[in-house]
């Protein structure tokens, strides 16, 4: 087996065990169980983790069976240091505090939101976006102004041609009835 399947964390052997991670971690210290440290978490033995109970029925017997000898303690493990467990402590505890900046400038967007709801006031559009839109209001009025102006000099040429219209007509008007009574006497 590679070592890899064959290695497994305290979690997962507190499940085997039926015991408490905290449990798994006096057994390290104490030395019952062996363990190393890899990428910053503890690794132990999955064999011996599964023989662990049979090794600890025994020791019991023994126990039992002589009491007064004294059991030598295996050696402590580099491992199980409280260095590694005030590392874990402190890294927990900037999660902790970073998350606890967020949640609070997250509080204090939502007071502003809250405020703006019960003041109701609209928000007002830019300076920049006011005089955008008055210089193409006020483009547009030009133009309309000039067309307008156009037309109004279309419409004085056309009076000016109706008048002279009129003028000519009224003038033949005029001329014939002065000339009827004139023809009337020649036809006679």
């Amino acid at each position: 087996m590679s070592k890899v399947t064959s290695d497994i964390d305290r979690k997962t052997a507190s499940k085997i065990l039926s015991v408490s991670v905290r449990t798994i971690d006096r057994y390290i210290r104490s030395g019952k169980i062996a363990a190393y440290q890899r990428n910053g978490r503890i690794w132990l033995n999955k064999r011996e983790i599964v023989a662990f109970p049979k090794s600890q029925e025994s020791f019991v017997k023994q126990a039992i069976d002589i009491r007064n000898t004294v059991q030598p303690r295996r050696t402590v493990s580099p491992i199980a240091d409280i260095g590694f467990y005030k590392d874990l402590y402190e890294e927990a505890q900037r999660m902790i505090q970073e998350h606890q900046q967020k949640l609070e400038q997250a509080n204090y967007r939502i007071g502003q939101l809250e405020s703006q709801i019960l003041n109701h006031q609209p928000r007002q559009p830019n300076i920049i976006e006011r005089r955008t839109d008055d210089s193409a209001a006020t483009e547009m009025m030009r133009r309309d102004i000039v067309s307008r102006e156009k037309e109004i000099e279309v419409l004085k040429e056309i009076a000016k041609r109706e008048r002279m219209n009129r003028l000519v007509f009224a003038t033949l008007t005029y001329v014939l009835l002065a000339t009827l009574p004139v023809l009337w006497y020649f036809m006679r």
